[in-house]
């Protein structure tokens, strides 16, 4: 049995908290990079109007990446006045993720951030398919010019 000590849920808050404020920086330069134009513009970035939307593997509350990940959509919401769509508990399979993928470009997404691993080999394919959408997730290992695992 585990016992929590604060000194553990200390720990444990700082962690997220520095999760949280990674994840938003991470999220912020992306949106803050698909409004930039001309030189200044960045080589991963959304064409024409950055609208993001969030994939979550777990639920808003589960003290990990789903937590930090809504957090920061929280945050960014509150500072840039920006509406940022989010579902929740997707299972970490290809067809659920994908699903969800496909929705939210059908509702003129155009960053597509998904929370688990999974994402990251399920996102390959329409990322070739949809140039003009950005796939990240903060977990995973394949990249490409509009796929970033970060």
């Amino acid at each position: 049995m585990f016992l929590r000590t604060r000194k553990s849920i200390r720990s444990r808050e700082k962690y997220t908290g520095f999760l949280s404020i990674c994840t938003c920086a991470a999220a912020a330069g992306v949106v803050l990079a698909t409004q930039m134009t001309g030189a200044a513009q960045a080589d991963f970035a959304a064409v024409g109007n950055a609208k993001p939307a969030i994939i979550l593997f777990g639920l808003t509350n589960d003290g990990g990446w789903s937590l930090s990940i809504d957090e920061a959509r929280v945050t960014l919401e509150n500072e840039l006045d920006l509406r940022i769509p989010e579902v929740a508990e997707i299972p970490e399979s290809a067809t659920a993720i994908r699903t969800a993928a496909e929705l939210f470009i059908e509702r003129g997404s155009k960053i597509i951030l998904g929370s688990a691993f999974g994402s990251s080999d399920t996102f390959k394919e329409p990322s070739e398919e949809y140039p003009d959408i950005l796939f990240i997730t903060p977990a995973g290992t394949i990249n490409g010019p509009n796929l970033k695992s970060v």
